[in-house]
């Protein structure tokens, strides 16, 4: 996930993880949107409604946006258990 551009997930509790991360985050369900309200607030996770008209539009840009924020100097160093 370290390398990933943007996390979308309906309401999985890995946008927990890649928060921790600083991967951004797009919660796509109202559910999820409920269960991670606390996390809404922060730059890294976003809501967007997958029933609404633009969403296709929406989610390129945020794609967009995400394209240009320096994760490297972001993340953690992750424990690697097997290296």
């Amino acid at each position: 996930m370290v390398n990933c551009l943007v996390h979308v997930t309906n309401y999985s509790g890995c946008l927990i993880e890649a928060f921790q991360l600083s991967v951004p985050s797009v919660l796509i369900s109202e559910i999820g949107k409920e269960m991670f309200e606390q996390y809404i607030n922060y730059r890294l996770v976003s809501f967007l409604d997958q029933n609404s008209q633009n969403f296709e539009i929406e989610v390129t840009a945020l794609v967009k946006k995400c394209s240009s924020y320096d994760f490297k100097s972001k993340c953690l160093k992750v424990f690697n258990p097997l290296g």
